[in-house]
């Protein structure tokens, strides 16, 4: 299973109306649809058919199937994109879709007009909804909940599992619910515009002040009214408290004088800010004052705001002009943006310019423009770093910035108990403190650095638990100081940091000195000895900057970044997107007479860097602390998640035991090494996508196609149209209605449920249950670099073989990787490859590498291509799409472009071959780091990330 490879597809819906009356086949006269003529109606997002599956003398049924366009398979992407506008590209927004078709499709009939038959539109009748496959947000109590108060008997189906094969997955986010009662058919209509977006709080558009209206309109004479009103309108707004107040204001009759903003203030758990009136503030507005009042109380006159997100802080300090000099840093752009707009910097007089600054910066790089300030501020930030990085946040800002005064606030994980969570406040978080746990920390730091501290509590206090937000005050002795803009004290001694070592010093790379920003935030050009000059523009590297500080591992032990690879050409051959024949053509133009071909073992690529002892991680890589190695990512993050520390050192120790005993330190005289490996399972944060992501949309897919197969076959069935005068055609926005072929409809359904239940088996197949480090296996096959030597002169061959001599012969957990030699101008060798791929890949394996023999192989001067991969049929299933195959989809993706992810390669090969011939040097930690940096920064270019 690849890292995140996967697309979205969202299921099939289904809307039901039933009237049981005298004369039931007058449904098709109020909803203008005529029972005898299935229509299609395109719309923005997809289409919907609307047939009659039942149309009996006491029963008529319309039925509404919307079917959602998935992601256009082959679209190449935006600026800096991510898997997850690929993955459920359109997650749980299933509810306001539907919500859009009826009222496009059924509008009249929402409006409640009906010119022939306007006293039937006005009567209330015996009526029936149903609703298959809608996403839920909140538990069975729900739907009673909701539609219970307004008259109906409501019927849902118990929550099933997401996959029978699996129940520890637990329970499918979708119901199908029925609703019954005695109503209006236009009354019913606006009830279930309403409220199924409440079912699962989301919306596919952006949500402005015109959704109130919108609201108002649709609830008019009964939403003011329902007991829930409170809880609909806080749903239907997706929490936004300043949307949520106006309306239930509205509909209460209360004056407002705002109607319309767009955007409120975020609190560090996602829940929007409510607006106070007088009434007591929100946790998060009292943080910020409360840090602000210790600022002001202390005598602080220049602020540093680390980690001043969108704003908040900083917009509290600007009202008080005793602060001269206030600047807000965060490492994330769009966070600085959003800033900049929301404090109007622009508007502001030029005094307030003067006192006020933003810029992009890291709590894990040396900055000097963190210095010379009274206060610095940490407002619930340290929880968002990785709790092994808080010494070099520490050494930074307490070493090195020394202001005179840190606030830091952080939350209490003890009164998430009153809360009700068992999880972090916020998914970002890394780690969450009690008050012990904070108070050894704080006091650790503040003997360390030269700093008194003090505790606060923040917020009502629980006599058990305690506040839900703990605040710490370091100063030093000699604050306040005078003025604002001081130089600070020298630094500290025992800091981690070597304040001489700017861009460029001469220091030693293991000296423990970490990297300093404007060494990579600097017009960046590295030269590397592979592949021609590359420039890192500003976008890139300030996208780097963010990625390396908020989700990296520690940059000393980044030695190197594996490249992107590309995969083949797209096949010629009609049944396959790729096919090893393409990779082997490419070789053979290039000129080569032989490659080598490496089965994937469908986990997750990993780099392992390991040290023979404790002294050799101190020396080499400034490891002072924790096991003499890591195992991250091909993007420079922790492989395992922080629960699983444990399970990385057990396989750093077995593979210290194993390089030990086959006498691998001595053979090559080293005392550490550097390993290309796959590892699979693939980690907990992948794993968990199959039940977050792959089986709640093959369940979805299935059930969904089901239920609307059995629809169409019924509609099927009944012969001949009914025998009623045609209804006058509904007004539609866009492309006008057209005649349904409700048998076309059903064989296309019914390909699609095949290619649902193919894309069942494939992520089934991905599944593994892990519990310790036994249950992993790890692939090495490349050995990349070992004490004055870096591996890329040696063939793929000769890696591969001494990795079975050495690593993979005595521990189990240690596989070799299947592989052969194909001679390029041999068509049984190629055959026989071709027929190897098939069977790799025949049960839903995921393929194999076509690599050079050589390392690094070259036509004339020209750097080609380090490797190629070719995917199995059933395998891109994860990757493209549950129906990529069917002719609509598979046309589109054998038109992508590979030009710029070839392009990307190479650059990112070179990259990583400099940083370690870099580092096999000796050089200075930011000169390696600069290409490990350069590389992240290339991940930002806009490139299909499932090519």
């Amino acid at each position: 299973m690849a890292k995140e490879e996967h697309l979205g597809y969202h299921p099939v819906m289904l809307f039901t109306i039933t009237y049981t009356g005298k004369d039931p086949t007058d449904l098709g006269y109020l909803l203008h649809k005529h029972p005898g003529r299935p229509q299609t109606m395109e719309l923005g997002f997809g289409r919907v058919q609307v047939f009659y599956p039942e149309t009996g003398p006491l029963r008529c049924t319309a039925a509404m199937l919307l079917d959602i366009d998935p992601p256009d398979p082959g679209r190449g992407g935006t600026k800096s994109p991510g898997i997850v506008d690929y993955v459920n590209d359109r997650p749980y927004t299933g509810s306001s879709f539907m919500s859009t078709a009826i009222s496009s499709v059924y509008g009249t009939a929402l409006a409640g007009r009906c010119a022939k038959k306007q006293e039937l539109a006005d009567t209330p009748l015996d009526l029936s909804a149903g609703l298959f496959m809608l996403p839920c947000r909140g538990g069975g109590r729900l739907p009673k909940l909701l539609f219970g108060p307004l008259g109906y008997e409501v019927e849902s189906e118990a929550p099933v599992l997401l996959d029978e094969q699996f129940p520890e997955w637990g329970n499918s986010p979708y119901l199908n619910l029925t609703i019954r009662g005695k109503v209006r058919l236009r009354d019913l209509l606006n009830h279930i515009y309403v409220l199924i977006p409440v079912f699962d709080q989301q919306k596919h558009y952006w949500i402005a002040g015109d959704e109130i209206d919108k609201l108002l309109n649709h609830g008019k004479g009964w939403l003011a009214d329902h007991p829930a009103k409170a809880l609909i309108a806080r749903r239907y707004f997706k929490n936004l408290w300043v949307l949520t107040h106006t309306a239930l204001d509205r509909l209460e009759g209360r004056r407002v004088d705002d109607p319309s903003p767009a955007r409120t203030e975020k609190n560090d758990a996602g829940a929007a800010l409510e607006p106070t009136n007088g009434a007591r503030p929100r946790l998060n507005m009292l943080r910020l004052e409360t840090v602000a009042g210790v600022l002001k109380k202390n005598g602080a006159q220049s602020v540093l705001d680390l980690g001043c997100g969108e704003g908040n802080l900083l917009r509290l300090l600007l009202k008080e002009k005793n602060f001269t000099r206030i600047t807000g840093v965060d490492v994330s752009p769009s966070a600085l943006k959003h800033a900049r707009k929301r404090l109007k910097l622009d508007q502001l007089p030029e005094t307030e310019q003067k006192r006020f600054s933003l810029f992009q910066g890291s709590l894990t790089y040396r900055d000097k423009r963190f210095r010379g300030y009274d206060a610095a501020v940490l407002a619930e930030v340290i929880e968002h770093l990785d709790e092994n990085r808080l010494d070099t946040l520490a050494a930074l800002v307490f070493g090195d910035a020394r202001p005179g005064m840190v606030v830091i606030s952080t939350p209490n994980v003890a009164y998430n108990r009153i809360y009700g969570r068992s999880n972090f406040r916020h998914r970002d978080h890394r780690f969450e403190w009690n008050r012990e746990q904070f108070r050894l920390w704080a006091e650790r730091i503040a003997g360390r650095y030269g700093y008194e501290v003090s505790f606060a509590d923040i917020g009502q206090v629980d006599a058990t638990q305690g506040a839900p937000t703990q605040m710490g005050v370091f100063v030093q002795g000699n604050f306040p100081r005078s003025g604002s803009g001081v130089e600070p004290p020298a630094l500290c001694p025992g800091a981690l940091l070597d304040p001489a070592a700017g861009s460029g010093a001469s220091q030693n790379h293991s000296s423990g000195a970490l990297p300093a920003v404007e060494d990579v935030l600097r017009e960046l050009t590295i030269r590397t000895a592979l592949h021609h000059d590359l420039v890192i523009d500003e976008e890139d590297r300030a996208a780097a900057l963010e990625i390396m500080s908020r989700f990296s591992a520690d940059p000393r032990w980044l030695i190197y970044l594996p490249p992107a690879m590309s995969p083949c050409r797209t096949s010629s051959l009609p049944e396959f997107i790729e096919h090893p024949q393409e990779a082997f053509a490419y070789y053979r133009k290039a000129g080569l007479d032989r490659v080598v071909c490496e089965e994937k073992h469908g986990g997750a690529r990993a780099v392992i860097v390991l040290c023979r002892s404790p002294e050799t991680a101190l020396d080499r890589f400034g490891a002072a602390d924790g096991p003499p190695g890591i195992i991250y990512t091909r993007i420079g993050r922790h492989f395992f998640d922080p629960a699983e520390a444990a399970t990385e050192q057990a396989i750093l120790e077995r593979l210290g035991k194993v390089l030990d005993c086959s006498g691998f330190w001595e053979q090559f005289a080293t005392d550490w090494v550097c390993l290309d490996a796959e590892i699979l399972p693939p980690p907990a944060k992948i794993r968990r996508l199959l039940p977050e992501q792959y089986a709640p949309v093959g369940r979805a897919g299935r059930d969904g196609l089901a239920a609307g197969i059995a629809l169409l076959q019924q509609a099927l069935s009944i012969r001949g149209p009914a025998a009623v005068a045609p209804a006058p055609a509904e007004k539609q926005r866009g492309h006008p209605p057209a005649d349904m072929h409700v048998a076309a409809v059903l064989e296309r359904f019914e390909q699609r449920k095949a290619c649902l239940d193919r894309y069942t088996e494939a992520y089934r197949r991905c599944h593994r249950t892990v519990s310790s480090a036994d249950d992993y296996r790890v692939a090495p096959f490349h050995i990349l670099a070992t004490e004055g030597k870096v591996w890329n002169h040696e063939t793929h061959l000769c890696h591969l073989e001494t990795i079975r001599r050495f690593m993979t012969e005595t521990d189990p957990l240690f596989i070799s990787t299947g592989h052969i030699t194909v001679e390029l101008n041999d068509q049984k060798a190629l055959a026989a490859a071709a027929d190897w791929w098939l069977r790799l890949t025949g049960f839903g394996g995921e393929g194999m590498i076509v690599k050079p023999v050589d390392f690094i192989a070259r036509r004339g001067t020209e750097l080609i291509q380090p490797a190629l991969k070719c995917r199995g049929q059933e395998y891109l299933r994860l990757i493209y799409g549950p129906e990529y195959t069917m002719p609509e989809n598979a046309d589109p993706l054998r038109n992508r472009s590979l030009a710029k992810k070839r392009r990307l390669a190479l650059a990112e090969f070179a990259l990583g071959m400099e940083a370690l011939e870099r580092f096999v040097r000796k050089e200075p930690l930011h000169r390696f780091h600069e290409c490990v940096f350069a590389l992240l920064a290339l991940e930002n270019e806009a490139v299909d990330p499932r090519l």
